[in-house]
């Protein structure tokens, strides 16, 4: 005598509590991983809303024809930078303003001084 038939039984309970199961955990997994607020075109539009005035003009003129730009507020030595990353032609640069809508220039690394070789080593 074979077991076949309870085999066929078996599967077919698992399937029956797969499909019960598997519905309200898909719900519950899609609401769980919705984006919150902030994020998306509502998140751009809020965050384009806090850019400062003098900054909005130096942005819309140094992205002016990229293909993507995006920027990033922080706070360096008690005042407001913002580090604009912009991507024209494949390239992505980081262009840095301050408060004011002025371009940052990047700190330049000092040489180091060159040591003189001596004779004797």
């Amino acid at each position: 005598m074979t077991r076949h038939p309870e085999r066929y039984i078996g599967f077919g309970f698992l399937l029956l509590v797969c499909s019960v199961v598997a519905p309200p955990v898909a719900d519950h997994v899609r609401t769980r991983l919705q984006l919150p607020s902030g994020y998306g075109a509502e998140g751009d539009r809020q965050r384009a809303a806090r850019i400062p005035a003098l900054v909005r003009p130096a942005v819309e003129a140094l992205a002016a024809g990229a293909e993507g730009n995006w920027l990033r507020e922080r706070v360096e030595g008690g005042v407001w930078v913002y580090d604009l990353h912009v991507l024209k032609g494949g390239r992505e640069s980081v262009i840095h303003l301050d408060s004011g809508g002025n371009v940052i220039a990047p700190a330049v690394a000092e040489p180091e001084p060159e040591v003189p070789a001596e004779a004797g080593e």
